[in-house]
């Protein structure tokens, strides 16, 4: 599972494991022993059969710094995924942690984005839901 790392203006403040059964995690660690920016939580469970359902949640706390964004433009245009940087496309992949193509994140998207197309208001929008 990826956890949060100080970066810029936000810092994790906690870190809060727990399972369901409960007592089933014999330990877990924060390892940066992974190919990215990102640190990753290992988690060893015990007495787990072939058959056994095992759900972990996590939380972490960001604290982060008061910014207004002044210095923001008026207005940022969508760029068309075709027009971006190779670099910036593979973070847009569907993946195990960020589920771009599941139903209902996409209409939970669709509807957040209205028929909006500049960046800033569709992210007050995002800001706002949460």
């Amino acid at each position: 599972m990826h956890i949060p790392i100080a970066h810029l203006n936000q810092a994790p403040i906690l870190l809060s494991v727990r399972s369901d059964p409960v007592d089933i995690i014999e330990n877990y660690r924060i390892s940066s022993d992974y190919p990215s920016e990102n640190a990753l939580l290992e988690v060893s469970i015990s007495n787990l059969e072939n058959t056994d359902v095992v759900y972990i949640y996590w939380n972490v706390p960001v604290l982060i710094e008061y910014n207004k964004f002044d210095d923001l433009p008026s207005g940022v245009s969508i760029t068309p995924e075709h027009l971006l940087p190779e670099e910036v496309v593979g973070w847009l992949d569907n993946t195990e942690y960020v589920q771009s193509e599941n139903p209902e994140i996409v209409s939970k998207a669709e509807e957040l984005m209205g028929s909006d197309t500049d960046v800033l208001i569709i992210a007050e929008s995002i800001a706002n839901f949460t």
